[in-house]
């Protein structure tokens, strides 16, 4: 366990792995935070910490794994992301921005890294997923939440762990630099 947005637990954490496996080739970036409050209701320490912990949480976590992701064969790397980051959210404005970086982190990073080693760079981009953060909605926002949906029901986390599992397999060598959406049809 670690913080992600401390760089040196997380050298020590890297340090660990290198000692006992000497590569790495899977890393999901998928901590996160949220603070839903209204726009005008944001502090400027909830929005740095929740930019911390999902944004640039991602960045240092890879920064720290590239030398071990460097030594597999090769090598995945999957940001989780949100459909909040895509188009927002009425009360997630810290978080969507975060989720919206961490897309742009993905593709910036597939960019460098891709050429220099094998190493494929994606982010999954999940939307309304059946999770304690939506058990805290009244019954009467998920219901309306739910109607907006394609797909007529909460996605699950099977579902997005799936995805994930199919990202970092032989099956999507040739995927890299995309945010896959797994929302159901909220944002098509």
């Amino acid at each position: 366990q670690c913080d992600v947005r401390e760089r040196e637990q997380l050298s020590k954490v890297f340090k660990q792995i290198e000692t006992k496996w000497k590569k790495l080739d899977i890393l999901v970036n998928n901590a996160g935070i949220n603070n839903p409050t209204d726009f005008d209701k944001i502090t400027d320490s909830d929005w740095d910490e929740v930019l911390s912990v999902n944004l640039k949480g991602p960045f240092i976590v890879t920064q720290e794994a590239l030398n071990l992701l460097k030594q597999s064969s090769s090598s995945s790397i999957i940001n989780i992301g949100s459909v909040s980051g895509q188009y927002g959210g009425p009360r997630t404005t810290s978080y969507a921005c975060a989720k919206a970086g961490v897309m742009a982190l993905t593709h910036c990073f597939a960019r460098y890294a891709g050429p220099r080693k094998d190493v494929s760079v994606n982010c999954v981009s999940p939307g309304p997923i059946k999770s304690e953060m939506l058990d805290l909605m009244p019954e009467k926002i998920l219901d309306e939440l739910k109607e907006d949906l394609l797909i007529k029901r909460l996605g699950t986390m099977k579902e997005v762990a799936d995805l994930v599992c199919f990202l970092s397999s032989e099956k999507s060598s040739f995927i890299t630099g995309q945010t896959i959406g797994i929302n159901g049809g909220v944002w098509v």
